[in-house]
């Protein structure tokens, strides 16, 4: 597995890309202010909730349990 993460021209702007070309953006705006992506800390979360979604599909699906 590769990731390689860019900062971007804005202060708090990154750019993370994967071995498979897939590409997030990253930002981390002041209070109130739309930003270019999520911030690292919500992409963190919704990659926990992603492992743990595929886990419980990957056992229900052993047990013959559509999700």
């Amino acid at each position: 597995m590769h990731v390689t993460v860019v900062h971007k021209a804005q202060p708090f702007q990154f750019e993370a890309v994967n071995d498979r070309g897939n590409v997030i953006h990253m930002d981390s705006p002041p209070e109130g202010e739309a930003g270019a992506g999520p911030s690292p800390m919500q992409l963190l979360l919704m990659g926990l909730g992603g492992c743990s979604g595929i886990d419980i599909v990957h056992i229900l699906g052993k047990k013959r349990i559509q999700p």
